[in-house]
C-alpha cells in the first residue's frame, strides 16, 4: 500500500546505515582488544575519508532516513567505493549496484515507489547468476 512506502523506505534505510556501520564496529572492537582480525562481517579497509565522509553522513541517515539524507549518504558511499576499487569485496561490488539503483530511483524524484521492487529484483538476479556460477564451476 501507498500508506506503507515512506516507512519501507526507512526501514531499508536503518539497515542499510547498520550493514555500513559494521566495519567501524569492527575497528572500535579491534582497538579495545575485543575482536581479532577477522571482524564479525568482514575486514573491509576503512580509510580517513570513510572516517570524515561516510561515517557522518550514515549517522544523520541512521537518524533521520529521508530520501534526500539517505540519497547524500549512498552517493557518498559510491564515490568512496570508487576510490577504494579494485581492493573491494564481492558483496561490496552487490552493494554497489543496489546503491547506484536507490540513487536512480531517488533522482527521479519517487524512490519511495520505485526502489524497493528495484532492488528485490536486482538481488534476485545477483542470486541466481551467483548459483549458476557456483553450478557450473564446482
Amino acid at each position: 500500500p501507498d500508506s506503507q512506502r515512506p516507512v519501507m523506505l526507512a526501514s531499508y534505510g536503518r539497515l542499510w546505515c547498520l550493514h555500513q556501520l559494521a566495519p567501524f564496529a569492527d575497528k572500535g572492537l579491534q582497538a579495545v582488544g575485543l575482536l581479532g582480525q577477522a571482524g564479525p562481517v568482514d575486514s573491509r579497509p576503512i580509510y580517513a575519508l570513510d572516517w570524515v565522509v561516510r561515517l557522518p553522513l550514515v549517522l544523520i541517515a541512521l537518524a533521520a532516513p529521508s530520501q534526500r539524507v539517505l540519497l547524500a549518504a549512498h552517493m557518498g558511499n559510491l564515490l568512496l567505493f570508487c576510490i577504494w576499487l579494485p581492493i573491494v569485496w564481492d558483496h561490496m561490488c552487490w552493494a554497489a549496484v543496489i546503491e547506484l539503483s536507490f540513487v536512480a530511483c531517488a533522482l527521479s524524484g519517487d524512490a519511495e515507489r520505485t526502489f524497493l521492487l528495484a532492488a528485490r529484483t536486482q538481488m534476485e538476479c545477483l542470486y541466481f547468476v551467483a548459483a549458476f556460477w557456483k553450478l557450473t564451476t564446482s
